[in-house]
């Protein structure tokens, strides 16, 4: 019995080393399948693979040397030419008080006209560069700020005066931080311990539960009814989310003048009383006359905590875009180069991103078309909420570019390019690495599709895409330009950010919502101003508008009601004559032409480019000529259309946040001198315009989603069929004969490819990294003492 047991199992012991060795054939088997299959057989995907740098394009034509921004060289040119001639009185010291401070150097784009004779002619002579410089002349008396244009960049041997203004009217600068900072010291040390029985934080000496001075509202002379430089700063919890973390302490300081030993204190507000020193705030807490409900410090700094269920629940990653075949546009110096388009860009240190010499199908439809300005107006009860009207060029708006993320600001397929500044105060150069970036982008909408019983055509909206996001007081700005396949460019501008706000305090209430315990965030309006140089057939242009209007009809001719009415549209062409006939409020209902009357179709229609404005609905609802609004009567118009003069190559100025009471540039007064605007070389300024209403949805941050408006510029009779129809990524579909045959059209371009490699981001960290890069130039070294 025993002997038949172990025969047994040594039997059922070879069936399953059999079965051991037919299931490792079979694995080894499977193995081999899948690598020949998913190895050997299958397309290469190596174009698939893609590291994150700046030169993975191929190489196209350089962009001209006109519109490159300044160089290490000739900024440290600038810098020995202004140190070395007495006349401006510059002193080593970067903060000295009642002497020259350099406050900003860029490039100055020469005028149009010489210009366009270099770029359009082979024998013209490249025009001269220059830098416009930006200085405080503390110096002088009365004090003032000049402006300059200083050139040859070659061998610099000029300098003259091209604008000024009164010193009051200055920009906020690194003078002023320190000293606010100095009498804030004094502040903190007078009132130490108050602040720390009331908010458990203090601004100096304070380990890890300190208070910050970030935010401020600069009050005009005139909502004022002073001629002194007047500032509101706001005082938060400094936490992750400082501006979502007020206290009820705000200070008004005097700011005016050349010389910061003289600053001085005009007013504190704390927990809803106003004192006028920190010394008489102090007494009163003392003596109990101050109504007090203290502020604990946020227990958990970051305040919102990630969702206990995150979504998705399995960890699988979003979608991500690809370019199977690398790049299909150039950039080059400065210049892109995409399908038809051909392009420069810029980011001015003023105004922000900037287009210049746009060409589609070789032909310019646009000179410049470039940022103007950005503006922000907040409600509240209280004066640094009622007066916060912010004109964001006075903070210059280049230089808030920030370094864009890959895979949440732009795809990682892009390609990022880096802008260099200056540093205020010196000639040194600072680089933000990624402050553009161009990608090609598959919308997954059709552009244009059209379908039968026995035919398919159609186009997926594809589309570039070069983007720069500027961050500014709570607030990130997002502006595109995007080139699209049918000869459309669209102007896209959004924001994202912390909503403002503050204090809660009952009287708010009528201008916001109370969004948590201490903080109330109120209505503001947001203002996006653009300069659109437009050259259609050349330059002299002319502006019409295609107005749509109802049109009632007696249906008599072939209706046995003899008194029948039918009612339909009709479009009547308006053409504006001068400059006040080309400004434009309500849009709702027209289409904005502009053309070349010597250019016409073969049925003598114009050949024009078409405005859309999109999203230009909502109404400015500021009172024309009271408070801050005359530094923002462009603001006024949703469309305007002027003359082009040298004279008036901006909408705003640097100036614009203190000026209201005499504005150093006016756009009104590009509107009221009423020139003619027919076979003119012309200019659109649009306005982009919305309102936000923060919700606890907004915390802590708004959302892009129904925050985006755009104008988009179009040919209109400019092309003798869509420009789109030579696209290769088209897809035709024909059925002959059964519906079970089909002639694929794909225009030599497979709509299909397989790619299993992933993007290759060698270092993570850099997908985060948002500095700047300084380089210093010893002869300008920053004196800190």
């Amino acid at each position: 019995m025993g002997e038949e047991y172990r025969d047994s199992a040594r039997q059922w012991r070879g069936y399953a080393l059999l079965l051991l060795v037919l299931l490792v054939i079979f694995i080894v088997g499977f193995a081999v399948m899948i690598i020949y299959y998913e190895i050997v057989r299958r397309p290469k995907c190596a174009v698939c693979h893609r590291e994150i740098d700046t030169e993975r394009h191929i190489l196209g034509a350089p962009g001209r040397s006109l519109f490159r921004d300044l160089t290490e060289n000739e900024t440290r040119a600038v810098g020995h030419y202004l140190y070395s001639d007495k006349t401006f009185n510059f002193t080593k010291k970067r903060f000295a008080s009642n002497f020259c401070y350099l406050y900003n150097i860029e490039l100055l784009l020469p005028n149009k006209t010489s210009a366009l004779e270099f770029l359009d002619s082979l024998d013209s002579p490249e025009p001269p560069r220059e830098v416009r410089v930006v200085l405080f002349r503390g110096d002088k008396s009365p004090p003032v700020v000049e402006e300059y244009a200083v050139g040859p960049l070659n061998n610099i041997e000029y300098h003259r005066l091209i604008a000024s203004a009164p010193y009051r009217f200055r920009p906020m600068s690194s003078i002023e931080n320190r000293g606010v900072r100095k009498l804030m010291k004094q502040v903190d040390f007078t009132l130490k311990f108050v602040l720390e029985e009331t908010f458990e934080a203090s601004f100096f000496h304070c380990d890890s539960q300190c208070l910050t001075l970030d935010y401020y509202t600069p009050v005009s002379p005139a909502v004022s009814g002073r001629n002194e430089r007047l500032v509101w700063y706001w005082a938060h919890y400094n936490v992750e989310f400082p501006v979502l973390n007020p206290v009820d302490f705000f200070i008004l300081f005097n700011l005016e003048g050349p010389d910061p030993r003289k600053y001085q204190i005009e007013r504190l507000r704390f927990m809803g009383q106003e004192y006028r020193t920190p010394e008489e705030l102090l007494e009163a807490y003392l003596s109990g006359n101050v109504i007090l409900t203290p502020v604990p410090f946020p227990v958990d700094p970051k305040m919102f905590p990630f969702n206990e269920v995150p979504q998705p629940l399995l960890r699988l990653r979003s979608p991500k875009m690809v370019e199977p075949d690398g790049h299909r546009y150039s950039v080059n110096q400065g210049r892109i180069q995409y399908m038809e388009w051909d392009f420069h860009f810029r980011m001015s240190a003023t105004t922000g991103p900037q287009l210049l010499d746009v060409r589609h199908r070789n032909k310019r439809i646009v000179y410049e078309l470039s940022l103007q300005e950005i503006a922000a107006s907040a409600s509240g009860h209280q004066p640094w909420l009622r007066y916060s009207n912010m004109v964001f060029s006075g903070m210059l708006l280049g230089k808030h570019a920030k370094s864009l993320i890959p895979s949440v600001d732009c795809p990682v397929h892009a390609t990022f390019i880096p802008v260099t500044t200056l540093q205020e105060g010196t000639t040194n150069t600072v680089i933000t690495p990624r402050a553009f970036c161009v990608f090609e982008h598959d919308s997954g909408f059709p552009l244009r599709r059209q379908s039968s019983d026995k035919s398919f055509s159609g186009l997926s909206d594809i589309s570039l895409t070069l983007r720069s996001i500027l961050s500014l007081h709570s607030n990130e700005f997002i502006i595109d330009f995007v080139f699209r396949l049918n000869g459309a460019l669209e102007t896209r501008a959004s924001f994202t950010g912390f909503p403002m706000g503050t204090f809660h305090m009952p009287q708010e209430l009528r201008y916001g919502f109370r969004l948590r315990e201490n903080f109330i965030a109120p209505v503001r309006q947001f203002s996006f101003h653009f300069k659109v140089d437009l050259d259609i057939n050349g330059k002299d242009n002319r502006f019409e508008s295609i107005d749509i209007e109802p049109h009632s009809v007696y249906t008599s001719d072939w209706s046995e009601n003899d008194d029948d009415i039918f009612h339909q549209l009709k479009i009547r062409r308006n053409l504006r004559v001068t400059e006040q006939e080309g400004t434009i409020q309500n849009t709702s209902e027209s289409y904005y032409l502009f053309h070349n009357d010597k250019v016409k179709t073969q049925y003598k229609e114009p050949s024009a480019y078409l405005v859309q404005l999109i999203g230009t609905g909502a109404r400015q609802l500021l009172a024309p000529g009271l408070g801050n609004e005359p530094s923002i009567t462009w603001s006024r118009y949703s469309l305007a259309v002027t003359k082009n003069k040298p004279t008036e190559t901006r909408s705003s100025s640097i100036y614009s946040m203190w000026d209201s009471q005499k504005p150093v540039v006016s756009f009104q007064n590009y509107i009221d001198d009423n020139e003619n605007i027919i076979d003119e070389d012309l200019v659109a300024w649009v306005t982009l315009r919305t309102y936000s209403v923060p919700s606890m949805e907004s915390l802590p941050v708004s959302q892009t989603a129904g925050n985006v408006q755009l104008f988009i510029l179009s040919p209109f009779n400019f092309y003798k069929e869509d420009p789109s129809l030579n696209s290769r990524d088209a897809l035709d579909i024909e059925t002959p004969g059964s519906a079970k045959e089909y002639n694929i059209n794909n225009h030599g371009i497979t709509k299909a490819f397989m790619c299993s490699v992933e993007y290759d981001v060698k270092d993570e960290k850099s997908l985060i990294k948002n500095e700047t890069i300084t380089a210093n130039n010893k002869m300008f070294e920053d004196d800190t003492h």
